[in-house]
């Protein structure tokens, strides 16, 4: 990591605080009616239990059924990986038609029809939230590297998803396919998981403010790592902020197209920034 400088810290903070007053004003911060939720908890807990046990346990019975149990090369295992992501993204959306289709379509697009004009004004309304809320979860990544920098120094970390695609720059085309899955299929089984499942659920439960941010402190959570050390304070973080933009925008649109086009433009800049040598 970087040593981050004050100057940097105050810059960022200023333009968090334009982004943010220029969207009060422009009325981003307003919600519309809140709707009647469909979505059960059981139709919750078969999401996550489609996800988390294809996820956790798909990937290792591929590697040993490709192998025997011997060791792979990088490259077998990065398409033994896009292999594993390519058929929990099935089993996802096999068990999105499999739950009544009321909650189907209201995890999707909330009460109304998606049309052309919808489609497109959620993917905009998206990018617009990245707009709003990168520089506060730019502003709070600065804020903790300081906090870590002050108690254990400078340290050097790396999120899991940055790592797997440096090691497979050298092959191009696997290189592409990663890059394909990280800024489109993963923001879609995500957001499908945690805004349009658990998030629609909590609503009904504790109130769309309180589910929008405990589904934030769910999805940050979910990204620790016991190799990304203490650097996890620092990206625990900023992704509760980003987490709280993308339910925001979710619970704001009714659509599932708007926080996935604003998790994908954040993905698709990490990785921007790790072709061009910035990661």
């Amino acid at each position: 990591m970087e040593t981050i400088e004050y100057g940097q810290a105050a810059f960022v903070a200023l333009l968090a605080l334009i982004a943010l007053s220029l969207a009060k004003v422009y009325g981003y911060f307003r919600l519309p009616s809140p709707s009647v939720v469909p979505v059960r908890l059981r139709q919750v807990v078969g999401a996550f239990t489609v996800y988390f046990f294809s996820g956790f346990f798909l990937f290792p019975v591929l590697i040993l059924l490709y192998r025997g149990g011997r060791g792979i090369t990088t490259l077998q295992a990065g398409w033994l990986q896009i292999t594993s992501l390519t058929a929990v993204f099935i089993f996802l959306i096999g068990y999105c038609f499999l739950i009544e289709k009321k909650a189907r379509r209201f995890i999707f697009c909330g009460e109304s029809q998606i049309t052309l004009k919808r489609f497109f004004k959620s993917i905009g309304m998206g990018a617009l939230s990245w707009l709003i809320a990168y520089p506060l979860v730019l502003l709070v990544s600065f804020l903790l590297g300081l906090v870590i920098q002050a108690f254990w120094g400078e340290i050097e970390f790396q999120q899991l998803a940055v790592k797997q695609l440096r090691k497979v720059m050298q092959y191009p085309l696997l290189f592409s396919v990663m890059v394909l899955f990280v800024t489109l299929i993963v923001p879609f089984m995500e957001e499908l998981l945690f805004r349009g499942f658990l998030q629609s659920y909590l609503t009904r439960r504790i109130g769309r403010i309180g589910s929008i941010c405990t589904t934030a402190a769910v999805f940050a959570l979910v990204h620790f790592s016991i190799s990304q050390g203490v650097g996890n304070i620092q990206l625990i973080g900023s992704l509760f902020v980003l987490a709280l933009f993308l339910g925001w925008v979710y619970e704001r649109e009714k659509t599932l197209i708007a926080p996935i086009a604003m998790h994908g433009v954040f993905n698709a800049l990490s990785v921007a920034l790790l072709f061009f040598g910035v990661e």
